[in-house]
């Protein structure tokens, strides 16, 4: 009798379901490489460590010429997949073209700059998993040799182990348009520093390794809500002597 699969992700457990029944759940992309499975819901591995969990891979077309083969899944231990991806693709060409699983999404092709720019604003987590030619399986992100390295930042922004930080661009725009919507741009700039001050503190929060600028976008956010607090103010005074004067002059 073939073993049966509880599956796990998020600390959600839902089984047991069959081999079947998992390569039908991994086609609808219900069940992906980054889930932990297990047969008595007790001992939990990684999914990615089955291969036969998973529909097998075809060839697809890239921009109308050449193939690409899909990573043959093979079972080995997280250790032994960094040696492989380290070993196989140690410098990755500027025209490669790469794959990323989000949310139980597979996305791309897209060239590794465009994943640099990902993993920069959050887009892409050190655990979402990502694979191009040469590697043989789909691997966690921060495995991936200087996409989640520490890049330089400005003097003084460090974030722990002695890293330097990036200040978020997202916080920069929220703070440069708070400044401008207490004058120039009035609502619409404030309104718009409000959108990229929330933008900046979920980008940080999501990749604080690389980050920085919390204080930056709490700024841009204040000056947001308090021009158009200002604002909504100084137009309820405004309507209220316009009322009362119009009163005076039907009275007289």
């Amino acid at each position: 009798m073939e073993d049966r699969f509880f599956i796990r992700s998020k600390g959600r457990v839902e089984g047991p379901f069959s081999p079947e029944k998992l390569r039908e759940l991994a086609t609808r992309g219900r069940f992906a490489r980054h889930y932990e499975v297990s047969v008595d819901g007790k001992a939990w591995s990684l999914a990615a460590d089955y291969p036969e969990l998973f529909p097998v891979p075809t060839q697809r077309k890239i921009r109308g010429s050449g193939t690409f083969q899909a990573p043959i899944e093979r079972g080995s231990t997280v250790v032994q997949k960094i040696v492989d991806v380290v070993e196989e693709a140690p410098v990755q060409p500027a025209e490669a073209e790469w794959y990323y699983s989000k949310n139980n999404e597979s996305k791309g092709p897209i060239p590794f700059s465009e994943l640099e720019r990902l993993a920069l604003v959050g887009e892409l987590l050190p655990d979402d998993y990502v694979w191009t030619g040469g590697m043989q399986t789909w691997l966690p992100a921060t495995t991936i040799p200087t996409l989640f390295e520490p890049i330089t930042g400005f003097a003084g922004n460090v974030g722990s182990g002695g890293r330097a930080l990036r200040t978020c661009p997202m916080a920069i725009a929220s703070l440069t348009l708070g400044l401008l919507g207490m004058n120039l741009l009035l609502f619409v700039g404030s309104v718009a520093a409000i959108i990229c001050g929330h933008m900046a503190l979920k980008q940080i929060a999501q990749n604080p390794q690389r980050l920085s600028g919390r204080g930056v976008a709490i700024l841009g956010l204040v000056l947001g809500y308090v021009a158009i607090a200002v604002g909504i103010i100084s137009a309820v005074v405004v309507i209220t002597i316009k009322l009362t004067h119009h009163k005076g002059l039907s009275a007289s």
